[in-house]
């Protein structure tokens, strides 16, 4: 005998459904079994099922897609690399600039060292932490403050890099 609430029941446990009397299953199923409800997911519009009834996205990658494109978050410059390969990336476009504008420019060896890069201008020595920056919709300029162990933040977007304070 199926009872019409077994339909969003997880298909492996429906035999147990069958085996129990109507009264017994459903205080069965509501006491261990958690509820599996099929939701469509808000960012990229796919069904998904769920046990968790606050879930809105199918995946982490997913949710975060979606809060940046809300946000108007620019997404990656090098999609598809990892978080360490783009932080090198920046790290060596900011000594670029930097020695362009006339530094001579110290890359730290170990990535636990207090700051990215060290420049000299002029007998002045700053320290400078690399970070990647997102520009949003309302034209701020978004980048995690984090660790600040530095002289100057040098943010890095997808076509301008801007220190912050500005650099001597």
């Amino acid at each position: 005998m199926t009872h019409p609430a077994a339909k969003p029941l997880n298909p492996c446990l429906r035999r147990f459904w069958d085996d129990l009397s109507p009264p017994s299953a459903l205080g069965w199923v509501l006491t261990y079994m958690p509820h599996i409800r099929t939701k469509v997911c808000v960012g990229c519009q796919r069904e998904f099922e769920t046990s968790w009834s606050v879930q809105k996205y199918c995946s982490k990658r997913c949710r975060s897609a979606h809060t940046n494109e809300l946000s108007g978050m620019v997404s990656s410059r090098y999609p598809g690399m990892s978080t360490g390969t783009v932080g090198a990336i920046s790290e060596l476009r900011v000594a670029v600039d930097l020695l362009t504008r006339g530094y001579e420019v110290f890359r730290a060896v170990s990535q636990s060292c207090s700051c990215d890069l060290i420049a000299q201008k002029n007998g002045v020595l700053i320290r400078i932490e690399s970070r990647t920056g997102y520009l949003l919709k309302s034209g701020k300029v978004t980048y995690s403050k984090q660790h600040f162990h530095s002289d100057h933040f040098a943010v890095i977007l997808p076509e301008v890099i801007i220190y912050e304070p500005s650099l001597p």
